[in-house]
C-alpha cells in the first residue's frame, strides 16, 4: 500500500492512503475545536539534499523524503521558514495540497539558485568537489559545523558552507586568547612609589555641564565628561594622553597611586596665572572626582605577541603590599611585590605565591595563589591574581617566578 507525507502547519506524519480521509476529517475536526497542530511528526528528517544543475537558469530540486515539509525546506533553503508558499506556489504541478506532500517527489526550489550558484563557484575554487564538504578552518577541528535553528533553517552559529554564505561567515571557533597584559591591564593597575617621583601633576578643578542643582557634594565624573585641569607646572598638548590618580598609604616609604581612568586633552588654554586644559574622559576604573590629580599618562609598549617561558623557580620575591586592605583576596586582586625592573621583573612574569610558614619546602601544588605582573616600576611591581586557592596570601608571603615574559 502506497504512503505518503502529512504536512500540516510545519509538522509531518505517515500514514496510509486508506487512513487519508480519516485523517484529514479528524484533523479538521480538531482544528475547529481550536487544538492546531496535533499532527505531529514521527522524526525530524535529515539534512535536505541539494542537486546542482546543469545549467545555471533550471532551479536546484529537492526531493521529498518522510519528514520533510515545505515549512522545513523553506527554513533551510530560503532562510525564512515564513517562505513556504513560495515553493508551493512554483510546484503545484505536483503538490495538489500545501498540506500533503509525498515522498519520492521533486520539488523546484525558488529563490535558492543564486544561494546555490554561489556555493558551487566557492566550492569549485576551492578545489573541491563535493558541495558540502567540510571547509578547512584557521582553527578548531574541521566538521561540517551544520547548525540547525528552532525554525529548522541554519542557526546563527553555523560555519558550514551555506552558513557562511548566508550569515556572514560567522565562525565561534575563531577565537584568539588575549595577550598576557592588555592596555587595559596596564592603565588600570595601580602603582607602588614614591610621591616625589611624580613633580609634575594637574588638579581635576571642574566637570563641564556638571551638577546643575549645586549641591555641595562632589558631581561624579563618567565616560565622555569633559573636564577641566589646573596645569600647575605639567606641560600638555591636544592629544596628549594623561591619567587620573589618587594617592594612598603604602608601604616601605612608598605611596600606592590609585588609576582611576585616561583622559585625552583637548585643548589647552593659557592664563596669566594659572594654564588650564579641557579634556575627555576615555577610560573609566574608579571612582573619578574633582580634586584628583592628572599626570602624563606613560606609554602603554607590550607587545600583543610577548610569550611566557618556563622558569627555574629560583627568582624569589616578597608580597609587600595590597591594592585594597582586606583579609580576604580574590581573583582580580591587585599586589604588590619588592622587586621591578632593576632585579629583571617584566610585565608578563608569573609568580606563584605559598604561606611563609611551610615557604622552604613548599612546593608548586602547595601554592596559595598564582601571580601575572601587569606593570612594573623601578624597585616594584604591581600584579593581579589570576589563579587562588583555599587561602589568600598575605604581606611577608614569598613567591616564585615560574614562568617569564618573553620576546620584544
Amino acid at each position: 500500500m502506497g504512503r505518503f507525507v502529512d504536512v500540516w502547519l510545519g509538522w509531518s506524519v505517515e500514514v496510509s492512503r486508506t487512513t487519508r480521509s480519516a485523517a484529514l476529517l479528524a484533523i479538521s475536526g480538531l482544528a475547529l475545536l481550536g487544538i492546531p497542530g496535533l499532527a505531529m511528526a514521527q522524526e525530524r528528517s535529515a539534512e535536505p539534499e541539494v542537486e546542482v544543475l546543469e545549467s545555471a537558469r533550471q532551479l536546484p530540486q529537492h526531493t521529498v523524503k518522510r519528514g520533510d515539509t515545505l515549512w522545513g525546506l523553506a527554513g533551510f533553503y530560503l532562510a525564512n521558514p515564513f517562505n513556504w508558499p513560495q515553493i508551493y506556489e512554483i510546484n503545484t504541478t505536483v503538490i495538489e495540497n500545501p498540506h500533503w506532500i509525498y515522498p519520492g517527489e521533486i520539488l523546484a526550489i525558488p529563490g535558492a539558485v543564486a544561494v546555490v550558484d554561489q556555493l558551487r563557484n566557492d566550492r569549485l575554487d576551492a578545489g573541491a568537489a563535493d558541495l558540502w564538504e567540510p571547509v578547512e578552518r584557521a582553527s578548531g577541528p574541521q566538521d561540517s559545523g551544520r547548525g540547525v535553528s528552532w525554525f529548522g533553517g541554519p542557526s546563527a552559529f553555523d560555519t558550514s558552507p551555506i552558513g557562511r554564505t548566508i550569515l556572514g561567515g560567522l565562525d565561534v571557533e575563531a577565537y584568539r586568547a588575549p595577550a598576557l597584559v592588555g592596555a587595559g591591564d596596564f592603565y588600570r593597575s595601580p602603582m607602588l612609589v614614591e610621591k616625589n617621583d611624580f613633580k609634575s601633576y594637574g588638579t581635576t578643578v571642574r566637570v563641564i555641564d556638571g551638577n546643575p542643582l549645586h549641591m555641595r557634594i562632589p558631581p561624579a565624573i563618567r565616560l565622555r565628561d569633559i573636564v577641566v585641569i589646573e596645569l600647575r607646572d605639567l606641560a600638555v598638548s591636544p592629544g596628549d594622553e594623561l591619567r587620573a590618580i589618587r594617592w594612598h598609604s603604602g608601604v616601605r616609604g612608598f605611596e600606592i597611586a590609585e588609576s582611576l581612568g585616561l583622559l585625552r586633552v583637548l585643548e589647552v588654554e593659557e592664563g596669566e596665572r594659572v594654564s588650564t586644559a579641557r579634556a575627555v574622559v576615555t577610560h573609566l576604573y574608579s571612582d573619578f572626582s574633582i580634586g584628583d590629580p592628572v599626570i602624563r599618562a606613560e606609554r602603554f609598549d607590550i607587545p600583543a605577541t610577548l610569550q611566557q617561558v618556563e622558569d627555574d623557580g629560583t627568582f624569589e620575591v616578597e608580597l609587600i603590599g595590597l591594592e585594597v586592605n582586606q583579609a580576604l583576596l580574590s581573583e582580580g586582586d591587585m599586589v604588590f611585590i619588592d622587586a621591578g625592573s632593576e632585579a629583571g621583573v617584566r610585565s608578563g612574569d608569573e609568580f606563584i605565591f605559598f604561606d611563609p610558614r611551610d615557604d622552604a619546602d613548599a612546593r608548586p601544588e602547595d601554592r596559595l595563589a598564582t601571580v601575572r605582573i601587569m606593570r612594573v616600576e623601578a624597585t616594584t611591581a604591581t600584579g593581579r591574581i589570576e589563579d587562588l586557592e583555599d587561602a589568600s596570601p598575605e604581606k611577608g608571603s614569598r613567591g616564585r617566578r615560574v614562568r617569564r615574559a618573553a620576546g620584544s
